[in-house]
């Protein structure tokens, strides 16, 4: 039996085959992927924050803001900020309200003035205390809340003026100081 056999057909297995072997290299060489956290810390209550003017958000960010309109009212827009502030628990377990030893507290930029301060939702976690945050002139403080492990709370504010700088303090007895995660 007689199989005709061109070159052509070949170098084209070569290329195929050249083909599989770098993708099979390639598998191999790529690093496992594990999650990282610094050795001797242990992860508790972390925060993240993002400003936007008001002028350049968009629908689906104003959305989230039902009481803009209200507090926003027939005054000027162009130095009004929304900011959405995420309380993360990246402990593996609950953090009990009683586990905090010190509450969170924002602190905005002198010339700020804070129009609005909502809870806004919880993501992996129910809203177990219906309080608001307090204001107390540049400060706001969150209300101490249960939160269940790998979970978010979100917090709406509305600003007037300031910088957009923020210092942010809080503390639970097993985990320390509350650390940005960005």
């Amino acid at each position: 039996m007689d199989l005709p056999i061109s070159f052509q057909n070949i170098g084209g297995i070569a290329v195929l085959m050249l083909i599989i072997g770098l993708l099979v290299w390639m598998h191999f060489r790529r690093p496992q992927s594990v999650m990282v956290t610094p050795k001797g810390a242990a992860l508790g209550l972390a925060y993240e924050w993002s400003l936007t003017p008001l002028n350049n958000a968009k629908n689906d960010l104003l959305a989230r803001f039902p009481e803009l309109e209200r507090v926003v009212a027939e005054q000027r827009a162009d130095d009004v900020h929304l900011i959405r502030f995420g309380l993360f628990n990246m402990a593996e377990e609950t953090i009990e309200s009683e586990q905090i030893t010190h509450p969170v507290e924002l602190t905005f930029s002198e010339g700020t003035t804070i129009l609005s301060a909502l809870y806004g939702e919880a993501l992996k976690t129910e809203r177990y205390n219906e309080a608001e945050p307090a204001v107390h002139g540049q400060t706001v403080t969150l209300p101490m809340q249960r939160m269940k492990a790998k979970s978010t709370l979100i917090y709406n504010f509305i600003l007037r003026g300031g910088d957009g700088t923020l210092d942010v303090r809080g503390e639970t007895d097993e985990y320390g100081t509350i650390k940005r995660i960005g």
